[in-house]
């Protein structure tokens, strides 16, 4: 995690999103004034009401009214026009913080973002931003009503001189107090957080896995959690309340104590004869406008405390980058990508893989190249390091030791592939818009999904489920390879297990496709199903994170190592 981020900062980097709309912050000071203007004019119109209908002719009482409706419907307008402006800003700043973290999560490296849960991701997307964002309108209240209080108190100096001295004394004593609970505040805020993050990854994992965990009879390993956690998350958010609480109630008693005492000086003014009926009622209402906004002041600040708890997972998440040029996942020291008629289309010079998270390397001094249209097929026993070989080739993975060169573009069919919310058709064409329906039509077939798809309701045009939970294992891996397929002018095919979903006939149908659409193409194919091997040119046998063999089928046979046992098992 990185440092605590102290208020100035986070205003500084929220300062960042809200200067990109200056039309709005140009018109905020004056409506801001309008604000500041209305509830002087309350005062100032209570205490003319009050004298005119204690000495004033019912004329002038009249005209008093009038201008007090006037008054009146020219606020409530200006007032509304007010919190629209700042609604909209607020609503800008959110969209800008929401599209930057989204920003970051797709240019994050692969290996990186695999470590955070989904429901983490979600929380911070949603929740945290949306906290943070209010910090900018807890601001401009606090603005707002610094503003009022300092006016109030002029105001108050030409009424009376020590009554003014009392609520000057007094209004700071009421904001140290608010803010004795600061950072219990920000700490709580950021548990609150926490725990809601926690929740919303149980409720998930168990939503995802619902079939499992009904089939097992396991729901209790994930029920019990969840309550425990919604228990947690109940007693962090009453906790976080019961602070704020105590803070307005400790302010509050201290503003009823204070004003108790102004009363008795405005009294003992009274009896004197030194102020009017409406001049002590102006008093009285400018008096609460020094010492009880004081309050909204350490209310508004308390959202910032809050705010600040949320605005650090984000600074968390985003922080480490604002400094350093966003990169693609396939452009870094380490992979190179460019438009080249080289002969070799992919090319590993001593690459070795080493997560952060394990003491071992999972891939160790690999060394090779792939020529432009050369098949090659790797296999090798589970945990070999093949699906983290294919990770490497295609960027998902930057290699620890070592470089990777890709001269072109390529295409990843992974062994789970994932299918997005749309209809069959924009999943075959996702990142090929201009993909034509008669390429999605050949595409399928030679994915061997027309047939299935014609059967479908709405054939092309059905709507794909949640995660394609409408669709089997064996049609979802057949979608995946017609979404490589379609990229025609592709120079590099990675595919993972393409096949491992399918059941035998179909297999043998897919294959000889491949067979037929692979001719003349750069293609990887990572599989432990020895039907695949009859498409390869060179073929690569791995162990324990080595290339252990490489050749062609008869010389791997010949040299009687694990290739030929491979053979002997199937």
């Amino acid at each position: 995690m990185n440092s605590q981020i102290n208020t100035r900062a986070v205003l500084s980097l929220l300062f960042h999103y809200v200067k990109r709309y200056w039309m709005i912050l140009i018109f905020l000071p004056f409506l801001i004034g309008v604000d500041i203007a209305f509830e002087l004019g309350v005062a100032k119109i209570q205490g003319l009401f009050i004298d005119t209908a204690d000495h004033g002719t019912l004329a002038r009482l009249f005209y008093v009214i009038k201008l007090v409706i006037c008054l009146l419907l020219a606020g409530i307008i200006l007032l509304a026009l007010h919190r629209h402006l700042i609604v909209k800003l607020l609503g800008y700043v959110h969209r800008d913080i929401t599209l930057r973290l989204f920003e970051v999560i797709n240019h994050m490296p692969y290996q990186k973002l695999k470590k955070y849960h989904s429901g983490d991701l979600v929380t911070r997307v949603k929740d945290d931003v949306e906290h943070s964002s209010q910090i900018i309108d807890a601001v401009i209240e606090f603005i707002t009503v610094l503003v009022l209080i300092i006016l109030s108190f002029v105001y108050l100096i030409r009424i009376d001189v020590v009554l003014a001295l009392i609520g000057a004394i007094s209004a700071p004593i009421l904001f140290w107090i608010g803010r004795m609970f600061d950072k219990r505040i920000r700490t709580q805020s950021s548990d609150v957080q926490e725990k809601e993050r926690a929740l919303r990854e149980t409720a998930q994992e168990y939503i995802q896995g619902y079939t499992v965990a009904k089939v097992f009879n396991v729901s209790e390993l994930y029920l019990n959690p969840f309550m425990q956690g919604r228990k947690d998350l109940s007693k962090a958010q009453t906790r976080l309340a019961m602070t704020n609480t105590m803070s307005r109630t400790f302010t509050e008693s201290g503003f009823n104590l204070i004003y108790i005492v102004a009363l008795v000086f405005i009294a003992i003014a009274s009896s004197r004869n030194a102020l009017t009926p409406g001049t002590i009622i102006t008093f009285s209402v400018l008096f609460e406008l020094v010492v009880w906004p004081v309050i909204g002041m350490s209310d508004q600040y308390s959202r910032v405390q809050e705010g600040i708890g949320a605005f650090q997972r984000i600074y968390d998440f985003v922080g480490t980058t604002n400094n350093t040029p966003i990169k693609s996942s396939n452009s870094n020291e380490k992979l190179e990508t460019e438009i080249s008629y080289k002969r070799e289309v992919l090319s590993l010079h001593d690459v070795s893989f080493q997560p952060e998270s394990s003491d071992r390397a999972i891939l160790n001094h690999i060394n090779f190249d792939l020529k432009s249209g050369e098949t090659v097929v790797v296999i090798g026993p589970s945990g070999s390091g093949k699906s983290t070989f294919a990770k490497l080739c295609c960027g998902l993975y930057e290699p620890t030791q070592g470089k990777v060169s890709v001269h072109g573009q390529s295409v990843y069919v992974n062994q789970s592939p994932y299918l997005f919310s749309g209809t069959v058709q924009d999943n075959i064409k996702l990142a090929y818009d201009q993909a034509t329906d008669h390429d999605i039509h050949i595409a399928a077939r030679n994915a061997e999904l027309e047939e299935f798809v014609e059967q479908l309701s709405d054939n092309y045009n059905t709507v794909i489920s949640e995660q394609g939970s409408n669709f089997s294992g064996g049609q979802r891996q057949r979608l995946a390879l017609a979404r490589a397929f379609i990229h025609k002018d592709c120079d590099l095919f990675i595919m993972d297990e393409p096949t491992s979903a399918l059941d035998p006939a179909t297999e043998q149908q897919v294959v000889a496709s491949l067979k037929t659409y692979l001719e003349h193409k750069s293609v990887i194919i990572i599989t432990h199903r020895l039907s695949l091997v009859s498409l390869a040119d060179r073929i690569i046998v791995m162990n324990e994170g080595r290339i252990a063999e490489e050749g062609t089928h008869a010389e791997l046979m010949r040299n009687q190592g694990l290739y030929k046992k491979f053979q002997r098992r199937t």
